[in-house]
């Protein structure tokens, strides 16, 4: 299989008198533009596939239990969607430093003027772009199926909550993928771990199954889980906005805090180029 490959990152010389946050994440954003693309003119079947998969696993989620109102066919929706983008940036997160480290490029990304927390912040930009263009085709050929006058009705009643406890959820969903990214730094098989992660989201947030069905323990689980909080969030509104932050907010400082420890001991021990 032949391989394609971008560099990360793109350099730019800024004046040195002149610290600039934007430009260089924006280049970041732009060189991971510049990758998709072209692994999406090489690989645009496999992506296809991958979509058509994510609507079989849609299916399930609407006849597991059945629609009543256009209210709980929004909330499947916008569940699966918030899943479908957290995936996908997790994923992405989870997998940089082993990708960049397999391609041979981990030294040349490190090695240019952009702090690494700059190169971080831009891929989490761009991929979370670049991923709401699949989001998107996804929900407008999902609100088809359904029927876009229930979805709308449903969007209507409660925009205020989706926008909020969707954004606030997000937050939370970037601090794992960051805790992931930074585990990745020492145990290099995270990948698998994080397969399991999402398929537990996918079926035990709250969307998929109600949660009225599930057991004690899935309940205590998902007290930590960002994307079972926006589902209670959107159904049950403004109540539960606090704790919802709040362990949003604890995944973001404990990715922070971990990815932190683990590129000093990268650093110290040699391994931030290395795959094994």
């Amino acid at each position: 299989m032949k391989l394609i490959f971008w560099p990360l990152f793109v350099p730019t010389y800024p004046p040195k008198e002149v610290s600039r946050l934007s430009p260089q994440i924006l280049n970041v954003v732009w060189a991971s533009f510049l990758k998709k693309r072209a692994e999406y003119r090489r690989y645009w079947f496999d992506f296809t596939v991958g979509l058509i998969i994510k609507f079989v696993f849609f299916l399930g989620t609407l006849y597991a239990s059945p629609i009543q109102t256009g209210k709980e066919a929004t909330v499947k929706l916008f569940g699966f969607s918030l899943w479908y983008l957290s995936a996908h940036l997790i994923s992405k997160l989870g997998n940089t430093v082993i990708e960049e480290t397999y391609l041979g490029t981990a030294e040349q990304v490190l090695s240019t003027k952009t702090a690494p927390w700059k190169i971080l912040i831009g891929v989490v930009i761009a991929e979370i772009a670049l991923s709401s263009m699949w989001v998107t085709l996804f929900f407008i050929c999902a609100a088809l199926m359904i029927g876009f006058s229930e979805i709308l009705s449903g969007i209507a009643s409660m925009i205020t909550e989706i926008v909020i406890f969707g954004g606030v959820s997000l937050i939370g969903m970037t601090g794992i993928g960051v805790f992931i990214l930074g585990l990745s730094l020492r145990l290099k098989q995270v990948g698998a771990v994080t397969e399991v992660l999402l398929y537990y989201l996918l079926i035990f947030s709250g969307f998929f199954l109600s949660s009225n069905v599930l057991p004690t323990a899935f309940h205590i689980l998902n007290c930590f889980s960002p994307l079972s909080w926006a589902v209670q969030g959107v159904n049950e509104g403004w109540p539960v906005f606090f704790p919802a932050l709040g362990i949003s907010l604890f995944w973001l400082a404990m990715g922070s805090l971990v990815l932190k420890q683990q590129w000093h001991w990268a650093r110290k021990n040699g391994k931030i180029g290395s795959y094994v």
